[in-house]
C-alpha cells in the first residue's frame, strides 16, 4: 500500500457553518478566530491511517450484486482520524467548552472528506493503471445493509472496532467498498453528494457552486469522468489522457479543438463545464502515417553504402558488437515519432514503429510548445514523450522477439525544442532573443537518467544540435544524406520549423524558417494529419478535381501534400492568379476537394491559400538566402533532398508549380524520407560516430534569417504563385 500525503487544510467558514455560524452574525467573528486558534493542536491530534484490500467477489455471496455488474473483485476500504481526536472531543464537551468540541467535531468531519479525495484518486489511479474499471462506490449504512460494515472491518490492523449498531470506534472513521473488473468501462469512486443519503449533512454539496462536479461521458470510449464545475473542457479531457488536437496550445485561434457536446460541435478550449454532459470526441489519428523509411541518391539502403565522409574525421576504431547486439534509433519529430531496432553486428532492421507525438496536444509547433512548457506544463510534456516512447521501444521488443537486455544503445535525434523537452530542461531561452541554447548539456545519459525506467540498460546518446532553431535531427540528417564531399548539396526538411543545411566545400550553412505546420495539415479549414480518409493527392481532369485518400478510405480532411496538389491545379486551371487571390465564387465559398461520408464538403478556403503561401514562401526564401550567402547559383547545386514525410510523397511537379522548389533544380529533387531516423541508424551501425556527430555543430554557420534584410525581401517575392 502507497505512503499518501494529506494536505493540512480547513475550511473555516465551512465548519462555522456546519455547527449554525452565519456570517452575519455579530459572534462570527469571535468564533472565526477561536477556530483559527485550534488549527495547530488540531493537527496534532490526527492518527491518520487507512487500509484497502482487494479480494474476489467469490470469497463471499454478500458480493453476489457486485459480481452480477461483471466485477471480478471487490476493494474495502477503512480509514480513521485515530483515538486522540475522539478523546479530545469528549474532553471538551466533558470540561463544558462546548464550542472547542463542537469546532473539533466539525473540523474532524470536513477533514473526513480531504482523506476520502486522496485515497479515492489514488485508487482510481491504480485502477487505470491496472487496465480495469469500477463500479459505483457503496457505503454501508447509506446505500447497502449494515452487514458489509463488518466485512470491511472485521479482522482490520487498524485498531477500529464496532459496537452491536456497527457504529465504529474512533467515532471519526469512514468505510466504503466498489468492485472492480476488465468488463468495466468507467472509473468513479469519489464520494458524491447527490447520491448520499445524508441528506442533512453539514458538508452536503448541493448547489451550483465552484466545488460541484459534473458527469461527463466521454465517447466513443463510453468512459465517464467528472469534473468540477467551471473547469475547462478541454484541459479536463487532457487531465484523463485524451489527446484532443489544439495546434494553437489551447488560445481559441485554431478550431481544431472541437467536440460534440449534446450534440452540437463547439471548441473545447472555449467551454467551461457548468453541468452533465456527454462528450464525442473527433476521429483519432491512431493510423497516423509516420516515415520510418529513408533513401539516398542513388537509391541504396543504407547498409550497402560505404561509410560517410563524416567517420573518417573521427578516426576511431571500435570493437565489433557480438552477434545479439542490438541498439534502437529514434527520431523524435514535433509531430510524429519513429523508431528502429536493428543488429549492431550486421545492420539489419529487425523492426519498426511509429507513433504520433502525443505532445501535440500541447501545441503544433516549437514556439506553443515552448510557451506551454513555461507555462508550467514542463514536467508533462516531458513525461508524456517518454511515455510514448517506452511503449515504442516494448513494441519494438516485442516484433523482434528479442530481450531487453540484448540493446547495447540508443540514438536519438530531435530539433532542439524536442530534444530540450525530453531531457526536461528550461526551454525559455529557446522562445525570445538571442534564442540560445545550453551546449553544456552532456550527449550521453543513462537510460534510466532520461526515462526513469528500469526497461532497459544501455547508455542514451543525443545527436548534438546546431542552434535553438536547427536541431540534432538536421546534424543526423547531413550524416546521412553527404556521402560526397565533393557536392554542393542542400538539405531541406519540410516539416513545420523548416529547417535547412547547404554543404559546400567543406563548409556547412544551415538556418530554419518558420514554415507552420500547412505542410503537415495544421492551421488549415478542413486540415488533417496523415490518417485513413486524408486527401493526400489532388489531380486536375479538365475543370473537375479529383481526389485520393490515404487508403482510398472517405474523405475526413485534407493533409499537406494535398493541398500542395490543389494549389497547383488552381493555377493550372486559372481559379487563383499569381498573388493567391481566389476567383469567384471560390473566394468566399472555398474550392470543393471533396466530400465526407456524411455529405459535408472537404473545403480549400482562401484562408488556406494564404497559409501555404506563408509555408512555402518562407521555405523557398530560406533556400535563396542560403544560395546567395555561400555564393552559388541555383545551377551550381549538385543535390537538394527532401527530408521527412511530406518531403517524401509531395509530386515534384506541384512544389515547382507553386514556388516552393526552383523549377531548375527539379531535376535535382531527392526525397530521402526520414533523413533523421535515417543519420541515426548510420550512427547505430558504426558507419558515424558520436565525434562525427559532435563535429557538424562546431563546422556549421547558422544565419539568422529573423534578422536578415536579405530574407525579409525574398519572402515578399516569393508570396507569389508565378515566381519560379
Amino acid at each position: 500500500m502507497k505512503e499518501l500525503n494529506f494536505e493540512q487544510k480547513i475550511d473555516i467558514a465551512k465548519v462555522l457553518s456546519a455547527i449554525g455560524y452565519q456570517k452575519d452574525a455579530d459572534s462570527y467573528e469571535a468564533a472565526y478566530e477561536e477556530c483559527e486558534g485550534l488549527l495547530e493542536e488540531f493537527f496534532s491530534l490526527l492518527e491518520i491511517r487507512y487500509d484497502y484490500r482487494f479480494v474476489p467477489v467469490e470469497s463471499d455471496a454478500a458480493f453476489a450484486f457486485l459480481k452480477e455488474q461483471n466485477a471480478q473483485e471487490v476493494c474495502m476500504v477503512l480509514f480513521t482520524l485515530g483515538k486522540k481526536m475522539d478523546a479530545r472531543i469528549a474532553q471538551a464537551f466533558a470540561e463544558g467548552d462546548a464550542l472547542t468540541g463542537m469546532l473539533l467535531d466539525a473540523m474532524a468531519s470536513q477533514y473526513l472528506f480531504t482523506i476520502d479525495w486522496r485515497i479515492t484518486a489514488e485508487l482510481e489511479a491504480e485502477c487505470r493503471s491496472r487496465g480495469v474499471g469500477t463500479t459505483r462506490r457503496y457505503t454501508p449504512l447509506s446505500d447497502i445493509d449494515a452487514k458489509y460494515q463488518h466485512q470491511i472491518v472485521d479482522q482490520n490492523s487498524l485498531g477500529v472496532t464496532l459496537s452491536e449498531s456497527c457504529l465504529m470506534t474512533p467515532l471519526k472513521s469512514c468505510t466504503f467498498l466498489f468492485g472492480i473488473g476488465k468488463g468495466l468501462d468507467t472509473i468513479h469512486i469519489q464520494h458524491d453528494c447527490r447520491y448520499c443519503s445524508h441528506l442533512t449533512c453539514p458538508f452536503r454539496n448541493a448547489g451550483n457552486n465552484n466545488q460541484e462536479e459534473h458527469t461527463v461521458i466521454v465517447l466513443p470510449d463510453n468512459r465517464t469522468i467528472r469534473v468540477k464545475h467551471g473547469q475547462n473542457l478541454l484541459k479536463a479531457l487532457r487531465a484523463e489522457g485524451f489527446l484532443i488536437p489544439a495546434p494553437c496550445g489551447g488560445n481559441g485561434t485554431c478550431g481544431k479543438c472541437h467536440v460534440i457536446v449534446n450534440g452540437h460541435s463547439i471548441p473545447s478550449c472555449r467551454t467551461q463545464v457548468t453541468a452533465d454532459m456527454t462528450v464525442t470526441l473527433p476521429v483519432q489519428e491512431n493510423a497516423f502515417t509516420v516515415q520510418t523509411g529513408y533513401q539516398t541518391e542513388n537509391g541504396d539502403h543504407p547498409a550497402q553504402q560505404s561509410r560517410s565522409f563524416f567517420m573518417r574525421a573521427s578516426n576511431l576504431s571500435s570493437p565489433l558488437p557480438d552477434a545479439a547486439s542490438l541498439a534502437i534509433a529514434v527520431d523524435i519529430g514535433t509531430t510524429t515519432l519513429a523508431a528502429q531496432l536493428l543488429s549492431r553486428a550486421t545492420g539489419e532492421i529487425l523492426a519498426s514503429v511509429s507513433s504520433i507525438n502525443s505532445q501535440r496536444v500541447f501545441g503544433a509547433d516549437v514556439i506553443t510548445r515552448i510557451q506551454s512548457a513555461c507555462e508550467g506544463n514542463l514536467s508533462a510534456m516531458s513525461s508524456t514523450v517518454k511515455k510514448d516512447l517506452l511503449r515504442m521501444f516494448e513494441q519494438l521488443l516485442m516484433q523482434a522477439a528479442r530481450n531487453a537486455t540484448d540493446v547495447q544503445e540508443i540514438w536519438i535525434a530531435g530539433n532542439t525544442t524536442m530534444t530540450y523537452l525530453l531531457l526536461e530542461q528550461d526551454c525559455a531561452s529557446l522562445g525570445h532573443f538571442p534564442f540560445s541554447t545550453d551546449y553544456s548539456l552532456q550527449d550521453v545519459y543513462s537510460f534510466s537518467e532520461i526515462f526513469h525506467s528500469g526497461l532497459l540498460a544501455c547508455p542514451v546518446r543525443i545527436v548534438p544540435w546546431i542552434s535553438a532553431f536547427v536541431g540534432g535531427d538536421i546534424t543526423a540528417g547531413l550524416l546521412f544524406t553527404l556521402q560526397d564531399p565533393g557536392q554542393n548539396c542542400l538539405l531541406v526538411d519540410l516539416g513545420t520549423n523548416g529547417e535547412m543545411a547547404l554543404w559546400t566545400e567543406g563548409k556547412i550553412l544551415a538556418t530554419s524558417t518558420a514554415a507552420g505546420p500547412a505542410f503537415e495539415g495544421g492551421n488549415l479549414s478542413c486540415g488533417s494529419g496523415s490518417i485513413p480518409g486524408a486527401v493526400c493527392a489532388v489531380a486536375c481532369d479538365g475543370h473537375t478535381l479529383q481526389a485520393q485518400t490515404i487508403d482510398h478510405q472517405p474523405a475526413i480532411g485534407i493533409c499537406g501534400t494535398g493541398v500542395l496538389d490543389a494549389a497547383a491545379c488552381l493555377i493550372q486551371n486559372g481559379w487563383m492568379d499569381e498573388s493567391g487571390l481566389l476567383e469567384d465564387p471560390y473566394f468566399d465559398d472555398g474550392v470543393l476537394i471533396a466530400e465526407k461520408a456524411d455529405g459535408s464538403p472537404v473545403l480549400l478556403t482562401q484562408q488556406d491559400i494564404r497559409e501555404l503561401q506563408l509555408a512555402k514562401s518562407a521555405v523557398r526564401a530560406g533556400i535563396e538566402v542560403l544560395l546567395d550567402e555561400a555564393g552559388l547559383s541555383q545551377q551550381q547545386i549538385d543535390r537538394i533532398f527532401l527530408a521527412g514525410g511530406f518531403g517524401q510523397h509531395i509530386r515534384i511537379e506541384s512544389a515547382v508549380a507553386v514556388g516552393l522548389i526552383p523549377s531548375a533544380l527539379s531535376g535535382r529533387v531527392t526525397p530521402v524520407g526520414n533523413s533523421s531516423l535515417g543519420g541515426c541508424v548510420r550512427l547505430c551501425r558504426g558507419q558515424a560516430d558520436l565525434l562525427a556527430a559532435r563535429a557538424i555543430p562546431q563546422v556549421a554557420k547558422e544565419l539568422n534569417l529573423s534578422a536578415d534584410p536579405r530574407f525579409n525581401q525574398l519572402f515578399m517575392e516569393y508570396m507569389m504563385y508565378e515566381k519560379n
